[in-house]
């Protein structure tokens, strides 16, 4: 193997004699203009944060402003889901549209509870499952004004591969 001499010269004679740049004069930057829509979006967001409860079988989340009866309720009371949902064999992007909308959906129609089944990634191969983080991670970051909260579903629903969600009371237009 023959070795090639490098004749490049050095980085700093390369561009010459460095000259600093001023000092930056402080300036002031408009503030985004963000709507009464999208700043009413943001409180409900953080009015309805979910505190999240999860070991590696389970998983538990409520709203912080949920009152604590709802949350045992919620954790060990009976739950009867009125509509389900089967997120099988969707890719991770389609299972999580699939959900958000039957979030909306199922709150409008004044339902209180539903099922979403996931699976628990036995055909999943080498990567294991997928859908129930997708499911977990959809609900906490994008239905939690929806929600009042979900859980694992009990072994009757499916066990460890569905989740079951507790909207909230559809909101009332006048």
């Amino acid at each position: 193997m023959v070795e090639k001499k490098d004749d490049t010269p050095p980085f700093a004679e390369l561009i010459g004699a460095v000259k600093p740049l001023p000092p930056a004069r402080a300036r002031a930057v408009p503030a985004p203009h963000v709507t009464r829509e999208a700043e009413a979006t943001t409180q409900r967001r953080l009015t309805h944060k979910l505190v999240l409860e999860q070991s590696e079988e389970l998983v538990l989340a409520y709203s912080s402003d949920v009152p604590r009866s709802r949350i045992e309720e919620l954790r060990h009371g009976p739950l009867f889901p009125a509509r389900d949902l089967d997120l099988h064999g969707m890719s991770a992007l389609k299972a999580a549209t699939a959900l958000r909308q039957a979030v909306k959906l199922a709150r409008a129609d004044g339902l209180r509870c539903l099922i979403v089944v996931c699976g628990r990634g036995n055909h999943s191969g080498r990567v294991g499952a997928v859908l129930p983080g997708v499911v977990v991670e959809t609900l906490t970051d994008n239905c939690s004004e929806d929600i009042q909260g979900f859980r694992s579903a009990p072994t009757q629903f499916g066990g460890h591969g569905a989740i079951i969600v507790r909207l909230r009371a559809r909101t009332r237009r006048g």
